[in-house]
């Protein structure tokens, strides 16, 4: 069995639910063994959290970000995107995935526009007719990413 892709959900707390909806839409990434996800949730009370974050953005393969206003206003998603952008500097093979959950003002964040984001086109998950026709557009292009990943990993194992 083929070694699933670490994945990172990097959201606010007080879009809890929406990282929950985009949980039960990847469920077949997961089960289909392409991903491995985890976020802060999993932490363990007690637990020295800030180290736990930047241990799993570091040994992530796939950092997503769930991008909405209140995502831009906290500073530890903020911190998140900072660590995860450094890191993909020195780890090329790291891909950042920016998903527009809600309208906000994403373009105008650090160099988020140049990054392809998900949904397609820009236009929020929230914005769509259909809700789940949009996270189904999100699920495709993380899997694409995390096959693309996988091939070149196991691409750069094999010299």
């Amino acid at each position: 069995m083929s070694t699933p892709q670490n994945l990172f959900y990097s959201y606010c707390h007080s879009d809890k639910e929406q990282r929950e909806a985009l949980e039960k839409h990847l469920s077949m990434l997961v089960r289909n063994n392409i991903i491995s996800p985890w976020h802060d949730g999993k932490i363990l009370a007690g637990s020295d959290w800030k180290s736990h974050i930047e241990c799993r953005l570091n040994d992530a393969d796939i950092v997503i970000f769930l991008v909405t206003s209140n995502w831009l206003a906290s500073e530890a998603c903020i911190e998140e995107w900072n660590i995860a952008k450094q890191l993909s500097e020195q780890q090329p093979n790291k891909v950042l995935i920016p998903i527009i959950s809600t309208e906000c003002a994403w373009v105008d964040f650090d160099d988020m526009k140049s990054k392809l984001v998900l949904p397609y086109d820009g236009k929020a998950v929230s914005q769509w007719n259909n809700q789940d026709e949009a996270w189904l557009n999100v699920y495709n292009g993380i899997k694409r990413a995390a096959e693309a990943q996988k091939k070149t990993l196991d691409y750069s194992l094999a010299l």
